[in-house]
């Protein structure tokens, strides 16, 4: 786990996840959150990229196109 500037610490599941999405393309995306104490940041939500549901309805609510 490590702290940034701002006090808040990123969580080793964080970073895995980021590496996974960056490099093995593993996700479409992730969603990250704060803890509920406010002292660390937490993976959410993750989409694999295997998952056969619509991804397109999906990305409609980011607005990507």
């Amino acid at each position: 786990m490590s702290v940034q500037a701002s006090g808040v610490a990123l969580t080793d599941e964080c970073l895995n996840a980021y590496l996974d999405l960056q490099s093995k393309k593993k996700y479409w995306y992730i969603i990250y959150k704060l803890s509920a104490d406010f002292k660390e940041i937490v993976v959410d939500e993750v989409k694999l990229r295997d998952d056969g549901s619509d991804s397109k309805a999906q990305m409609t609510i980011f607005n990507i196109k």
